[in-house]
């Protein structure tokens, strides 16, 4: 049975002018390992690309300071993955995910839950991430970097920062 990607029936969020400019393309995330680092993410490790407004990187940027000194996950518990919802792993297994992720954020003193696609802007010429991302591991330069801060990042942008 072929499983087709969830698809966010919202479309992508909006934009940034300097993003919009290159005209990026959407497309669905490679395979995720896992859905968390497998190494500690550090603040400066998170990279800001093309967007006019760093509130949400420097929010991750604290929940993951955060984390290091208090041994907390705020940020990376935010992010839930298809079809495994509601599990946190750190295994080695694939995740076996719909191309959904369920994002839970604290918003206005009351939580709630965002539904994303697993979908980024990519540079449509040199096919760079055009949203946050973050280093690769230095143990491991070749490695693919965590993918869960940009779809975080998707989510706040999709429903609490249309208006950028």
């Amino acid at each position: 049975m072929i499983q087709i990607p969830y698809e966010d029936p919202d479309g992508p969020p909006k934009l940034s002018p300097e993003q919009a400019k290159v005209s990026p393309v959407w497309r669905h995330v490679p395979p995720i390992r896992t859905i968390h680092a497998r190494h500690e993410i550090l603040p400066q490790e998170i990279l800001q690309h093309v967007v006019t407004d760093c509130s949400v990187c420097a929010s991750i940027s604290v929940c993951l300071e955060h984390a290091r000194r208090f041994n907390s996950n705020l940020a990376r518990d935010a992010v839930f993955c298809g079809v495994k919802r509601g599990l946190r792993t750190d295994s080695d297994e694939m995740l076996q995910s719909d191309g959904r992720y369920d994002i839970k954020i604290l918003f206005n003193g009351g939580w709630r839950r965002i539904v994303v696609d697993d979908q980024l802007p990519y540079h449509p010429v040199n096919g760079m991430l055009m949203c946050m991302s973050v280093l690769p591991p230095r143990s491991d330069p070749t490695a693919a970097p965590a993918l869960w801060p940009s779809i975080l990042e998707k989510g706040a942008r999709s429903h609490f920062i249309s208006s950028v």
